[in-house]
């Protein structure tokens, strides 16, 4: 319903064992492992009732990207355990009572994403306000896996992953704009070629040395506080005579980690990373719910960020 706040908020999925989780106990893969019993509820539209807090869930959409390692869909969530009379909003009349055992159902977003040769996974959960539908997954995760994986939901707080990578030193910072400046397309690019390419500046430190940045302290807290990066309010870009600004639409430092290892994190213009992901824009369907394909599309832009801070994947 348009006035409501949306979010959607991540989570490490772990097993308890440690084991990696496209190979626990060397027969299976959890992303399948899910799917497939997702897909045998959804298709027998059978009900799981939690009696314990008197909840109730359905899988109404799955989809699978295999290739993407990805699985999301929706699941319809409500509760149940008391009368409720149902009114019409105009004329005050009402027009049913919800028995005991019956629920209103309302759908709620979740993806997971279950990386090769990982020990951990992610799973993304739609709140609305303050209700989501972690706790339910969890235990219907639990109940249905747990003879086979002792998984469990862990909050991906993404400030303190940002922390730990900000105190590796910053080895190169990429500008990335998506089309071609105007001078370089005019004078180096074929004209029939300019929307297949896009342009990318590099800044790298010499071998040996460190790259510093003045502007990078300021990017740092704004993204560990959760606040929006607009670069045009922290990059010093513009001479002040110009009246085209030169702004990029990412930016990616890598970064130096122990072991010679690498890490690149991308940051969009205008991006957020809150642990709980706010969801703007949406486009909402005739029942007042927000469309599937706009709230997937939000999380994708989350999962984005989780890949190159989390687990060093570019996209």
């Amino acid at each position: 319903m348009e006035g409501k706040s949306y979010y959607i908020t991540p989570y490490t999925v772990k097993s308890i064992t440690g084991e990696k989780l496209d190979s626990i106990k060397r027969e299976y893969d959890l992303l399948f492992e899910i799917y497939n019993e997702f897909s045998y509820l959804q298709e027998n539209k059978d009900p799981i009732s939690f009696e314990d807090n008197r909840k109730v869930v359905k899988v109404s959409e799955l989809y699978l990207k295999e290739e993407e390692r990805l699985l999301y869909g929706v699941i319809q969530y409500g509760e149940y355990g008391e009368e409720k009379a149902v009114i019409n909003t105009k004329t005050g009349d009402t027009t049913h009572v919800v028995d005991k055992l019956e629920s209103v159902m309302k759908p709620y977003y979740f993806a997971f994403y279950i990386p090769y040769d990982s020990e951990f996974g992610v799973f993304l959960s739609q709140k609305t306000g303050n209700v989501g539908i972690k706790t339910v997954m969890h235990a219907l995760c639990k109940d249905r896996f747990a003879g086979k994986f002792p998984i469990y939901f862990y909050p991906l707080i993404l400030s303190e992953v940002l922390e730990s990578l900000f105190s590796n030193s910053l080895a190169k910072v990429r500008f990335v704009k998506y089309l071609v400046s105007k001078d370089i397309a005019e004078t180096l690019i074929d004209k029939n070629n300019i929307q297949d390419v896009y342009e990318e500046r590099h800044i790298i430190a010499r071998r040996g040395k460190i790259l510093k940045l003045n502007w990078l302290k300021e990017l740092k807290e704004r993204l560990i506080g959760g606040k929006v990066v607009k670069f045009a309010e922290i990059l010093p870009l513009n001479d002040g005579e110009s009246e085209e600004i030169d702004i990029p639409d990412e930016i990616k430092l890598e970064f130096k980690l122990e072991g010679n290892r690498r890490r690149t994190l991308t940051v969009r213009n205008s991006a957020s990373f809150r642990s709980d992901y706010l969801l703007n824009g949406l486009i909402f369907g005739n029942d007042g719910h927000p469309r599937l394909d706009s709230i997937h599309s939000k999380a994708l832009e989350l999962l984005e960020v989780i890949k190159s801070t989390v687990f060093d994947i570019e996209r």
